[in-house]
């Protein structure tokens, strides 16, 4: 006890001490001000100077509000350092209510705690906080020195800018005021503005000439690709050609239409954006349209070229051999009834059903209906809504739509050719030893070609299946029973809708051309400009990938397309019967034509063989009549010289009203026995219009008979060999190729032995020289 007591008198004694001679934090609020005098007298110096160690100039000093800044956060430092003397004082009696709390306690206790150790633990934090303090102190002041010195900068420019004004302002005070015009401003203005409507008129007079001009070559040009097209390609592609010229020609007149209008001034909206973008489209919808035509035609000539090959058993490859199963179950199905009540003919142009089938395909794609057409409005209108977005989302839809086109390019093509391999089988099981000429048995066929994978299968007899709480029959839930009330066959089922699946095909694959075309009309139209302004020339090169991405899908994946989509819906169970009908008059007029040329060269032979007499004279009455007006008009071609050049048969033939074509030329030029130098007398031609106009009465059966039974004698069954020995014996008359169509012809007539009449060949030709119009 008496030691507590002692203890507490020392602690009471230590207090009083302790505030007549100032704490210990006074002493730390001492050097903490010494210290920040310190800082000042660093900043003082370094605001007198730049970051370079240079004094400041003038118009940086002219500044107030740096230095009544730094003034200010002087002050409220003194001002901060002041006040830490009260707040250590209170601290102080805090600290003693808290020692007289922990005497009790130690008396209670019996510990001992030193009260200066907690004291100097609290100087130390202090000491850490206030340089924390400084350390934030002086980079706020490196800050507001560098911000001075930005703004002595600004200060210059400024006051540059300034003069420049200035002077601008003397040059234009300095300049005579110009004369006031009444009613219309000054006499400079007015001139300007009747120059600048001058050089506006004489524009748009330019521009329409230049539009008249261009519409005129355009036009010229669909009108001599038709010509070119019609005269050297073949003509069943046409169909596809004449669609492909009158879509062009309707989106020329209503850019017509647009431009008219946008001369009249009509609406105050500005077209000149929708004639450059539609002049674009147009350009590009026809470039690939032309493209689709030419790779057309040379597809047409593969499939010429494999129909040929058929019958030649050597050198086959996989692409023969799929198209002879093709032609052959097309010709010959085994496995599906025949499209009509009896099957069609060995030789049967099955290159030319397909080509016509391909030109009806490209018919369809190209021909723009009112879908066709709300497609294309409805892409302008989202057209122009992209446009008013951010650059980041054009950018977005312009490099995503073309991956979108070839995406969707790529799953059409996967679809059609699975739908291609279902269709026709893969290899063929036997050898097929097609016939050109007979049909060949059911039995072979089956055992050289395999039934195609959509055949196989059974349907239930009881299709519904439970679904949840009720049963569904899915022949049923098909477009061709819920639009059409029938269920569709094993080949529409292959299709998406079934079978609304080849005209949706169709529609999409027509989508895609629009959308194809219209995509690269967009790149050139809007966004080639931005490219080059905004990345340079960057721009330019993403202008060039559009470009090779827009030739890969539409001049090499867009051509297959067409091609598959025409071999899944033109064969099988999806026979097209008016292209079919159309092959075979087509053919049948081929026919008819080849067996008039080898009749006429009959009747050649049968000239030579039996001479010139005065049959002519008594058979043809009208001779007597045309006597006068043919040696009229041939001494008025021959003039003094009583003779005419070969080339001139035309000619006078034209001025008597006779029309031969070219073999029957050949013929003519023959018959008028010509001298060496191909020269004509009047004679030679009068002989030979005596028997042009006598074979006009001639019969064609005694004819044909005449010239085979003078050949080969007694002679009365022939097979294919020996009319081919007869054409060989007589090949100066007979045309090579016109041989072959005529012997394919003749086959059709042979019996179980290949042999045939004489009778039954006059008689073939009897029938097609009468069908022959004259």
């Amino acid at each position: 006890m008496p030691k507590t007591n002692i203890f507490i008198l020392l602690l009471l004694c230590f207090v009083v001490v302790s505030q007549e001679s100032g704490s210990i934090l006074d002493s730390i609020s001492e050097v903490e001000i010494i210290e920040s005098d310190v800082s000042e007298e660093e900043v003082t110096e370094s605001e007198d100077t730049d970051s370079s160690g240079e004094p400041l100039t003038d118009s940086a000093t002219e500044e107030s509000t740096g230095s009544d800044e730094i003034t200010d956060i002087a002050t409220i430092d003194e001002e901060a350092d002041s006040a830490v003397v009260p707040i250590g004082d209170a601290s102080l009696e805090e600290e003693d209510v808290e020692l007289d709390e922990e005497s009790g306690d130690t008396e209670d206790n019996g510990e001992e705690v030193d009260p200066i150790e907690e004291m100097t633990e609290e100087n130390s934090n202090l000491e850490s906080e206030n340089s924390e303090l400084e350390s934030e102190l002086a980079e706020v002041l490196e800050q507001l020195i560098a911000y001075r010195i930005s703004e002595a900068e600004k200060l210059k420019q400024y006051a540059k800018e300034m003069e420049l004004l200035a002077d601008y302002n003397n040059l234009i005070l300095d300049e005579p005021e110009p004369l006031e015009v009444e009613g219309t401003g000054t006499k400079t203005e007015t001139e300007e503005d009747d120059d600048d409507d001058d050089s506006d008129e004489e524009l748009e007079t330019s521009m329409a000439m230049i539009a008249v001009v261009g519409l005129g070559f355009l036009f010229l040009l669909l009108h001599s690709l038709r010509g070119l097209w019609l005269s050297f390609m073949g003509s069943e592609l046409n169909l596809g050609v004449y669609t492909l010229l009158i879509d062009t020609t309707i989106l020329v007149m209503i850019w017509c239409i647009i431009a008219f209008l946008e001369y009249l001034d009509v609406f105050d909206f500005d077209f000149s954006t929708i004639l450059v973008g539609l002049v674009l489209f147009t350009t590009f919808w026809l470039l690939l349209g032309l493209w689709l035509l030419f790779l057309s035609h040379s597809q047409s000539q593969s499939w010429k070229r494999m129909e040929n090959m058929v019958v030649i058993p050597e050198g086959r490859t996989p692409d023969l051999d799929d198209y002879s199963m093709m032609r052959q179950l097309f010709i010959s199905p085994v496995y599906t009834a025949p499209t009509t009540e009896s099957q069609l003919r060995p030789n049967f142009n099955m290159a030319c059903y397909l080509s016509r089938s391909l030109g009806d395909i490209i018919h369809n794609t190209y021909h723009i209906t009112w879908v066709g057409y709300s497609f294309i409005i409805i892409s302008i209108i989202i057209w122009r809504i992209v446009a008013f977005q951010t650059y980041f989302i054009e950018i977005i839809f312009l490099w995503s739509l073309p991956g979108f086109i070839f995406l969707a390019v790529l799953i059409l093509l996967m679809k059609l050719k699975y739908i291609y391999s279902s269709l026709i089988p893969e290899k063929l099981t036997g050898e097929l030893k097609i016939s050109m000429m007979k049909h060949l048995t059911d039995d072979d066929i089956r055992a050289a070609i395999p039934k195609p994978m959509y055949l196989k299968g059974k349907i239930p007899e009881d299709p519904e299946h439970g679904f949840i709480c009720c049963k569904i029959n899915p022949f049923k839930m098909t477009c061709a029973y819920l639009f059409l009330s029938r269920y569709p066959n094993r080949h529409e089922l292959l299709f998406w809708f079934d079978s609304y699946g080849p005209n949706f095909l169709c529609i999409l694959t027509q989508s895609l051309v629009v959308l194809h075309s219209f995509w690269m009309t967009g790149i050139l139209l809007y966004y080639f400009s931005i490219f080059v302004d905004e990345v340079d020339d960057l721009g330019i090169y993403l202008v060039v990938l559009a470009l090779v991405i827009w030739l890969v899908t539409g001049f090499y994946l867009m051509p297959k397309l067409f091609v598959y989509l025409t071999l899944t819906t033109k064969i099988e169970l999806m026979k097209d019967r008016k292209i079919i009908e159309e092959v075979a008059d087509e053919s049948r007029k081929s026919a008819i034509m080849t067996t008039i040329k080898i009749y006429r060269q009959m009747k050649m032979i049968y000239r030579e063989k039996k001479g010139n007499d005065s049959e002519g004279e008594q058979k043809a009455p009208i001779l007597h009549f045309m006597r006068k007006i043919a040696e009229e008009v041939f001494f008025l071609v021959a003039g003094q010289r009583k003779t005419i050049y070969v080339t001139e048969i035309d000619e006078v033939l034209r001025l008597i009203g006779v029309r031969l074509n070219e073999d029957e030329l050949r013929l003519f030029a023959k018959e008028c026995s010509p001298n060496k130098e191909n020269f004509i007398f009047i004679s030679g031609f009068m002989i030979a219009i005596e028997r042009i106009l006598y074979g006009y009465d001639m019969n064609p059966h005694e004819i044909v008979r005449f010239v085979l039974k003078d050949h080969f004698g007694k002679k009365k069954k022939l097979t294919v060999a020996d009319l081919n020995d007869f054409f060989n014996e007589w090949s100066w008359h007979f045309n090579e190729e016109n041989m072959k169509e005529f012997l394919l012809e003749s086959q059709s007539l042979a019996d179980e032995a290949g042999f045939f009449k004489n009778e039954e060949i006059a008689n073939m030709i009897r029938i097609n020289v009468e069908s022959n119009p004259k």
